[in-house]
């Protein structure tokens, strides 16, 4: 699973934050040029998916849209705060993510009565707690997912320790938890799920235990 990069934008078209972890390939043209090809792409999908409607009574909302190498997932708030993250197509618990995402947006820029959200954001709180925020998921997520597919490993050692340490952990740094497609004979719809005030603490605890081969 691979995030690529993170846009923030205002409803006026203003790309307020941007941040990228995974991106190999550079767009070949400025950055501001890129914030304007990007907005302007997102008010054509939205122009397209209004005129394309089927009911009256309901406004089509994009979510996401999928080539064969990378997945733009999308977000909008309404006030007309738009998030893309772009990730690899068959990146899980992507809606979870982007809404915890937007809640530390709120916690750290729109509560700050000193943040200018008319112009492009200098907050190293919010990207710190972004990264740590995706570092988690990127840790837990498919921990849980391996749980779910292999049940049968969770009764050896270590790791049915290190599933009781998960759960553990989990109720210990209140993270909040998220639904997983039952398998056959496996663990219960629950998985352990990031979002807590002690991310960094969890993160490197995960980086530090989790053995070799498991994930």
């Amino acid at each position: 699973m691979t995030i690529y990069n993170l846009y923030f934008f205002n409803r006026h078209g203003v790309c307020l934050a941007y941040k990228e972890w995974c991106r190999e390939k550079k767009s070949g043209i400025s950055q501001d040029e890129e914030f304007k090809l990007v907005n302007g792409m997102l008010l054509s999908l939205r122009s397209f998916s209004h005129k394309l409607a089927t009911r009256a009574d309901q406004t089509p909302m994009i979510q996401c849209f999928r080539t064969s190498s990378y997945k733009m997932n999308y977000m909008e708030t309404a006030t007309g705060l738009r998030m893309i993250l772009n990730t690899d197509p068959d990146a899980v618990s992507i809606s979870e993510l982007m809404q915890s995402i937007f809640c530390i947006f709120v916690e750290t820029v729109l509560q700050n009565p000193f943040v200018d959200t008319s112009k492009r954001i200098d907050s190293e709180l919010f990207l710190k707690r972004v990264d740590d925020l995706i570092l988690t998921h990127f840790i837990i997520v498919p921990f849980a997912l391996h749980c779910c597919s292999y049940p049968e490993k969770r009764g050896s050692s270590p790791f049915s320790s290190l599933w009781t340490k998960c759960t553990n952990t989990a109720a210990a740094n209140s993270l909040r938890l998220f639904s997983l497609p039952q398998q056959p004979n496996g663990p219960s719809n629950k998985a352990v799920r990031r979002h807590s005030s002690t991310l960094t603490k969890t993160s490197c605890w995960w980086g530090a235990q989790i053995p070799q081969g498991i994930l």
